[in-house]
């Protein structure tokens, strides 16, 4: 992990926790009754390498070296008409759809199956209807760890396509309440996989997205930025 790393936080109370993975969020606000995520708090000031994407940030991820597909970098579009349609000073929109698997999920991937082989795992595991099956699925097949993607009959085409020709398994339940019970207990019976859920690396690498905007210089405070994705 990056040596950076001071410790973890709540971002909702605030509650410190030692480095570890919290996939059910903050253990404070769960016993609330309550969901929140934690991220990572590093030590010192974080530098901007001159590597393309994810890479440019990597001093501020979890992991500093990771399996990586070029994700990141993607571009920011001015919305200028539409901008002018709902009376804003300025709109834009950040295309992950360009990132290599066409999805967002394409930025939390690489530092979960970094996870995956710092802790030993040979197999990673999610539940889905699409487009994280297929990002998962190659950042996996890249990094050489066996993938299950759990989804339902309804999985549309392109995605089965795309999961199965990267050489993950496919495993089809009848219900998206199927999928989860699934995972979760193939993930009690089987110690060497890493199951995907909520995790702090997935905040920290949908943050390095925004941080792709800072180039821009805009004025947050009359701009709206609109993220472009395929939703899972």
């Amino acid at each position: 992990m990056n040596k950076r790393i001071q410790n973890m936080y709540c971002i909702g109370c605030g509650q410190e926790y030692t480095p570890n993975d919290y996939f059910q969020g903050c253990p404070k606000c769960l016993a609330k009754g309550t969901n929140s995520s934690v991220t990572f708090k590093y030590h010192g000031k974080a530098k901007t390498s001159k590597k393309f994407g994810m890479l440019k940030f990597s001093d501020r991820l979890p992991y500093k070296s990771f399996p990586t597909l070029g994700e990141g970098g993607t571009p920011v579009i001015s919305l200028e008409k539409l901008a002018k349609k709902l009376n804003l000073a300025s709109l834009y929109s950040k295309n992950e759809f360009q990132n290599p698997t066409g999805s967002h999920k394409d930025r939390m991937n690489p530092l979960i199956v970094a996870r995956a082989m710092d802790l030993g795992k040979e197999v990673v595991a999610a539940a889905s209807s699409g487009n994280e099956g297929v990002s998962l699925a190659a950042y996996a097949a890249l990094a050489g760890l066996e993938c299950n993607i759990i989804s339902t009959a309804n999985i549309q085409p392109g995605w089965k396509s795309a999961i199965v020709s990267t050489g993950a398994n496919l495993i089809i339940k009848e219900t998206s309440e199927e999928r989860w019970e699934y995972l979760a207990k193939m993930v009690e019976t089987e110690d060497g996989i890493q199951q995907l859920t909520t995790s702090p690396r997935q905040l920290e690498a949908i943050v390095s997205g925004y941080r792709d905007t800072k180039q821009l210089h805009l004025n947050w405070l009359s701009s709206l930025e609109i993220i472009c994705q395929n939703i899972c």
